[in-house]
């Protein structure tokens, strides 16, 4: 039967629509995955949040989940990495670091448990420890990007300017959309003094993401580089 061409028309709308709406929500997904502040790896896909709960009870959950796993089979190394995930999300790191511990213990080969080990470190500002972790994470898995991104990070803050931005180049190369990547580059360029290229990386990944707020040390370095660029001093 054919359709009247009103009805075709609003049918055909209606999936135009349905389109764009689901690509600007793939899109805003893979924002959020970029724009978090660390690539932290989880074995496990069993995380889906419900609609009524909050980050902390979530994460609270999932605690309890993979503490029932390990109790069931203690020797599970992947519910010790997919837990010490959730500690370091919930900013618990000495419990964090024990479990991706133990889970090196069970797997010394484990390269996201060193990789996660190294995130816990650096966020409590032990870079050293953090680019060791790295450095073995990415002798047993070379051509990971999130890898590549958090050992870029360890050296910049250690001041080791020229192998971050090898790190982070490579991070790039790897995953042209690691947005976290090319913002941490951008800072690694000022740091460097090289304010064009600097700013040109931190106002792409803005254009990506959005306003850079959650990272102040980008996001002045930026309000800086456009002052100065619209003032003439660069």
């Amino acid at each position: 039967m054919e359709l009247p061409a009103g009805l075709l028309i609003l049918v055909i709308s209606a999936v135009v629509v349905f389109l764009i709406y689901s690509q600007l929500k793939r899109s805003e997904e893979r924002k959020m995955n970029n724009s978090s502040p660390n690539n932290l790896a989880f074995s496990s896909n069993s995380r889906l949040r419900q609609s009524t709960e909050t980050p902390q009870q979530y994460y609270e959950r999932l605690v309890g989940k993979f503490t029932d796993r390990i109790k069931q089979e203690p020797k599970n190394v992947t519910a010790y990495t997919d837990r010490g995930g959730v500690f370091l999300l919930l900013e618990k790191y000495p419990d964090a670091i024990s479990d991706f511990n133990r889970a090196i213990e069970l797997k010394p080969g484990h390269a996201d448990a060193y990789n996660n080990r190294g995130l816990a470190y650096f966020a409590q500002g032990m870079y050293r420890e953090a680019l060791a972790d790295s450095n073995r994470a990415i002798e047993l898995k070379e051509n990971d990007a999130g890898y590549h991104l958090n050992r870029g990070q360890a050296h910049r803050k250690l001041e080791n300017y020229e192998n971050a931005l090898e790190d982070l180049n490579r991070a790039l190369e790897l995953q042209g959309d690691l947005y976290n990547a090319l913002k941490e580059r951008g800072v690694t360029y000022y740091k460097m003094g090289d304010k064009y290229k600097a700013l040109s990386d931190l106002q792409h990944y803005q254009d990506l993401t959005g306003p850079i707020l959650k990272d102040k040390e980008a996001f002045r370095i930026l309000l800086d580089l456009e002052r100065e660029q619209r003032n003439g001093q660069m």
